[in-house]
C-alpha cells in the first residue's frame, strides 16, 4: 500500500455520477439501487459531488419530477455524503480531463473522483456513462472506474 495515501480498511468509498443516483432512485431493483442498499448496511461509502447532487436534482425538474424526491432519498440511507470540493485550483488534473473525456459536463466528476483516488487508495469512480469509461479515463483514474454490476461484484468479494 502507498502510505502517502489513506485506506478505509477494506471499505470502499465510491464515487457517482449524475446517471447512477438517478438510475438508484427510479429504479429501485437496478444495480445503482443495490450500491445505496451496500452503502446503508455499511459495506460501502457513497459520496456524491455536489455537482452531481445539483445536476440531478436539475434533471428532476426539467422532467417535472419534484427535485425535492433527491434529497428525501438520500436522506433514507446512511453512509451516503454529498461532498463538496474547490477542485477549480486543480488545473494540471482539469487540462487532462480536457484531452481526454469527450462530454465537457463529465469533466468536474473526472477531477473529483481523481482529487478523492488520489487520498484513498479505495475509492472508485461508478459511472454508466460511456464517456467516463473509456479506456484513456479508466487509466488515468487508476483503472478505478467501474459500472454498478461490476462495483457490485467486487464489493461482494470482499464480504
Amino acid at each position: 500500500m502507498n502510505s502517502s495515501r489513506r485506506s478505509t480498511g477494506t471499505r470502499f468509498r465510491i464515487v457517482v455520477d449524475s446517471n447512477i443516483l438517478y438510475s438508484a432512485i427510479n429504479f429501485p431493483r437496478g444495480n445503482e439501487y443495490k450500491l445505496f442498499l451496500k452503502a446503508d448496511a455499511g459495506k460501502v461509502e457513497i459520496v456524491i459531488p455536489d455537482y452531481v447532487y445539483d445536476e440531478t436534482r436539475a434533471a428532476f425538474e426539467k422532467r417535472g419530477i419534484n427535485p425535492q424526491l433527491v434529497t428525501d432519498f438520500l436522506d433514507t440511507f446512511h453512509n451516503i455524503h454529498i461532498e463538496e470540493r474547490d477542485i477549480l485550483g486543480e488545473t494540471k488534473t482539469i487540462r487532462k480531463a480536457e484531452e481526454i473525456v469527450r462530454d465537457r459536463k463529465d469533466i468536474p466528476v473526472f477531477v473529483f473522483a481523481k482529487v478523492v483516488m488520489g487520498e484513498d487508495e479505495n475509492t472508485y469512480l461508478v459511472s454508466g456513462d460511456e464517456d467516463l469509461l473509456t479506456s484513456l479515463v479508466k487509466e488515468e483514474l487508476f483503472g478505478r472506474v467501474k459500472k454498478a454490476r461490476m462495483m457490485l461484484k467486487l464489493i461482494e468479494k470482499r464480504e
